[in-house]
């Protein structure tokens, strides 16, 4: 297995009330992850910057560690910090799965079904409402 790049940058998106986060690489091997936070934003985002300060500098590949690290931050479980460690989860898987060169789903054991049914949903009414 190739070694595990180190987080460099873990940057915190939203667009209306949907939270995505995007963690850059020292190899420069970008991952995205969404985490869904019902009207708490701002804090979720401060969240993200606080998980910041503890993964940046980490091998990426730690990610049950990570998880585990997250998780224990802070005695509140609510969506303001599952939130944001489910988005980072994600990002983090991610980029092992274009490091290993295999889709995720072989890293989380494999297909189980060969068709999955695909649900969309935009929370604001217009995308370009939601986008600005």
């Amino acid at each position: 297995m190739p070694a595990s790049p180190i987080i460099k940058e873990i940057t915190p998106l939203h667009v209306g009330q949907f939270l995505f986060v995007r963690i850059t690489t020292d190899d420069d091997v970008v991952g995205y992850g969404e985490g869904r936070v019902w009207g708490h934003i701002e804090a979720a985002v401060t969240a993200i910057h606080r998980f910041a300060g503890y993964l940046i500098g980490h091998p990426a590949f730690m990610i049950e560690h990570h998880w585990n690290t997250m998780h224990c931050f802070s005695y509140f479980q609510g969506t303001v910090i599952n939130a944001p460690n489910s988005a980072i989860d994600i990002a983090l898987w991610d980029i092992k799965g274009k490091v290993l060169g295999v889709p995720i789903y072989e890293l989380l054991g494999g297909a189980c079904r060969q068709k999955a049914r695909v649900y969309g949903h935009i929370y604001e009414k217009t995308i370009k409402h939601g986008l600005s």
